[in-house]
C-alpha cells in the first residue's frame, strides 16, 4: 500500500475513518472464504464453542454490548 494512501487516511476525520473501516470490513466479510483460519485459532474457537454447548459459559450479543458504550 502506498504511503500516500496511508497519509491521506490519517488526515480523515474520525467519522470518515470509521466509514472507511466499515466499508473495508464489509468487503472483507464478502471475501472471507478467500482467507484460511490458522489452526491455532480453530482450536480456540472449538474450545469456546464446547464451553457454550456444555453450558459452562455464556455470551452476550454484540448489539447489547455496543449499546452499553454508546
Amino acid at each position: 500500500m502506498s504511503t500516500d494512501i496511508l497519509d491521506s487516511l490519517k488526515l480523515l476525520s474520525l467519522a470518515d475513518k470509521l466509514e472507511v473501516a466499515q466499508i473495508l470490513w464489509e468487503d472483507i466479510v464478502e471475501k472471507q472464504d478467500m482467507v484460511s483460519v490458522p489452526k491455532e485459532h480453530e482450536v480456540v474457537l472449538d474450545e469456546r464453542l464446547m464451553k457454550i454447548e456444555d453450558g459452562k459459559t455464556s455470551f452476550n450479543k454484540w448489539s447489547s454490548i455496543r449499546s452499553k458504550y454508546e
